[in-house]
């Protein structure tokens, strides 16, 4: 009796797409990582301006990777009368908004990326757009500037990367 000795070979087009897929599985971490968003913040208020909020004594933002397009934001901040305020939220760069999770000024919050450098996006409060923003990060990464426009003015926020 003579046992004939079978091998099934996978198609070489299967064998790409599988190979691509599990590629993107492993690579979408490190992509994250290498966003030069990510990372904590520190608003700079010598190079900053406030015109339609007052400026807080101290404001720490923290963003990570959320999902494969988007990212989670936490915030601690002593604002100009010396209150704490905590507040959180995570969202997708579509440009739509989500909820912000203790932040008294806000409960919606949108950005919309165009790349990793430059966004906009938007605040609500009770259903109402209180400002729209323009974030741009540098070239080098150290430096994000927010420019949020209300109607009673302008504020320039410079966040130095930590």
């Amino acid at each position: 009796m003579h046992i004939k000795k079978t091998t099934r070979k996978i198609p070489t087009a299967l064998t790409i797409i599988l190979g691509l897929a599990l590629l993107s599985i492993f690579a979408m971490p490190s992509m994250a990582q290498d966003d030069p968003l990510f990372g904590t913040w520190r608003l700079n208020l010598a190079k900053s301006t406030f015109h339609f909020s007052q400026a807080p004594k101290s404001s720490v933002h923290k963003y990570e990777p959320f999902g494969s397009d988007g990212v989670k934001a936490t915030a601690d901040l002593v604002d100009a009368d010396g209150k704490n305020i905590h507040f959180t939220y995570s969202l997708k760069f579509d440009g739509k908004f989500y909820p912000v999770i203790g932040d008294p000024a806000r409960d919606m919050t949108s950005l919309k990326r165009f790349d990793v450098y430059t966004g906009e996006g938007a605040n609500m409060k009770d259903g109402k757009v209180i400002n729209t923003s323009r974030h741009v990060l540098s070239k080098d990464g150290k430096t994000l500037t927010v420019t949020l426009k209300g109607v009673k003015g302008t504020d320039i926020r410079v966040y130095e990367k930590q």
